[in-house]
């Protein structure tokens, strides 16, 4: 048995990276979509925010939030198609792996400036919008490099890929 077909499989650390996989959308999930729910189901708060001549209006939040839950319905999206090219072995898995990891990282610190426009709570300053940013890097800083240098993530993740490369 040679070295890459024993290195071969969804075995070892890249577990753990299944289980980042399958929990990353349901935190989002977990996290976001409470907060649009009371925002939408409590009776006059969008209305008071969104509508021009009211004393809570707030131009531009409208434009924010629908783009901030457009981002996040994406990003759970990319989860889901990263766990389909996971479980497939796709050579696509590992550089897509690291795309979306890397548009996390930018939207978390982006999100909070643009929404410190509308609520100072919002901002970068926030302790759980540290927590959530150092979270990803850290988890970037750990699940980046091990795309990049692992024998196992090379061994596994060919189907697709032409015997050209």
């Amino acid at each position: 048995m040679d070295e890459e077909s024993r290195l071969s499989g969804l075995k070892g650390w890249l577990l753990l990276v299944m289980v980042v996989l399958f929990i990353s959308p349901l935190r989002i999930m977990y996290e976001v979509f409470p907060a649009y729910y009371s925002f939408f189901m409590t009776e006059g708060v969008f209305e008071y925010v969104t509508t021009p001549g009211t004393e809570g209006y707030l131009p531009y939040f409208l434009t924010f939030l629908v783009s901030e839950m457009l981002f996040n319905t994406l990003l759970i999206l990319a989860y889901v198609y990263l766990l389909y090219l996971f479980f497939t072995k796709s050579y696509l898995f590992p550089q897509l792996f690291i795309v979306v990891f890397f548009v996390s990282l930018v939207f978390i610190p982006l999100d909070a400036w643009l929404g410190s426009f509308f609520d100072s709570s919002m901002s970068i300053d926030n302790p759980e919008v540290k927590k959530e940013m150092m979270g990803s890097l850290i988890s970037a800083c750990i699940w980046v490099p091990y795309m990049v240098v692992s024998k196992r993530v090379r061994a596994t993740f060919g189907v697709g890929r032409s015997n050209k490369e």
